[in-house]
């Protein structure tokens, strides 16, 4: 029912031409009557799409991204429960998330709702939304209103991966919406972290754990699916992890390890290497082209961007799955990649540094 309610509003949010075009695709046997008006021209349509290809139609009508297809990564450990217990589970928690009785109208009021849309085998797909219902003053009617607004973002939960997915950059919304279904499924979501275990104290030297992670991840990890091209910004941790990060463009918009005030950044003053925007040359899975990536690293926050250009929402899709399952892969793991060839990198960056 969820996912025949939200495919309703994702073909009511399409022009009729379109509508038209979809019913010749997917073989409607009575031809539709041009005449009637949205509403009935959906619900004629929707028995004829194929439950494969509701969520590709609903995705690509409420999350097709503008300029970049991005999504923070948690982790579940444990087996999806059955349909039954997660829809109880979402209607408990929208209850208890309602919008708060005892605010007043003239505050700013929040509730929450999350929704199943689909549930296959170990895979689901959700949609997290946001609320926010706040007072504002109509010029024209010279009178106070109460303004709602919402955001809204896709949830995915696949158990043979491992991985949960929840696209959205901003870092409330998917603590907000990890947090929620961890009260759905009953047992902890947690965000991917960085492992940092397993990096010496010798091999690290004056850089910190966290730096070389990344650099290590990047270089090493990253790079097996293709060749790592131009980094043209790099993150670093500020003093207070709550405040926003620094953000340093490289010089030349080359390669970080020719940049001598990003290496004194990494060396001098240990700071820690949390993103970067980068060029990648995929070479893998039948891929054989430029893409352009922001990988963010934090504290309990995993986060990768592709730029969109001119792919579809397809092919974005398939990238983003590579990159995914890589970063998952690698960034939990113990230790490095490939310590040796670690130590080559940072020695490089001493080098830079030390140079007259």
């Amino acid at each position: 029912m969820g996912s025949r309610f939200t495919l309703y509003h994702a073909l009511h949010k399409t022009n009729k031409n379109k509508l038209f075009e979809i019913s010749e695709k997917y073989g409607v046997e009575s031809k539709l009557n041009p005449n009637v008006g949205k509403t009935e021209l959906v619900k004629e349509l929707i028995p004829f799409i194929p439950e494969s290809e509701q969520e590709r139609i609903i995705d690509e009508t409420f999350n097709t991204p503008k300029t970049k297809y991005t999504g923070h990564i948690g982790i579940i450990d444990k087996n999806m429960p059955d349909e039954t217990v997660i829809k109880k589970g979402c209607l408990l928690f929208n209850r208890k998330s309602d919008y708060n009785p005892e605010i007043p109208e003239y505050q700013t009021n929040q509730k929450q709702e999350i929704e199943l849309v689909l549930l296959k085998d170990k895979e689901a797909t959700f949609y997290y939304t946001l609320f926010t219902k706040s007072p504002e003053y109509d010029y024209d009617a010279m009178e106070s209103k109460v303004v709602v607004t919402s955001k809204k973002v896709r949830v995915t939960v696949n158990v043979h991966k491992k991985i949960v997915t929840i696209f959205t950059g901003d870092k409330d919304l998917f603590n907000n919406a990890l947090t929620a279904l961890t009260i759905v499924m009953d047992f902890p979501l947690t965000p991917l972290e960085a492992n940092l275990t397993g990096i010496s104290e010798i091999v690290r030297g004056s850089f910190s754990f966290h730096t070389v992670k990344v650099l290590d991840y990047v270089f090493h990890g990253l790079s097996k699916l293709g060749t790592i091209g131009a980094i043209k910004e790099i993150n670093l941790e500020t003093s207070n992890s709550s405040r926003d990060v620094q953000k340093v463009k490289v010089q030349g918009g080359t390669n970080l390890l020719d940049d001598k005030s990003i290496c004194e950044y990494l060396f001098l003053y240990s700071r820690d290497l949390i993103g970067l925007k980068l060029d990648l040359k995929l070479n893998t899975h039948y891929l054989d082209e430029v893409i352009n990536l922001e990988i963010g690293i934090r504290s309990a926050r995993v986060k990768i961007g592709v730029r969109k250009g001119k792919n579809t929402i397809e092919k974005l899709q398939f990238i983003y799955e590579i990159l995914e399952n890589n970063i998952y892969n690698y960034i939990k793991a113990q230790g490095l990649i490939n310590e040796e060839k670690t130590i080559q990198l940072l020695e490089k960056i001493r080098q830079k540094v030390l140079e007259v």
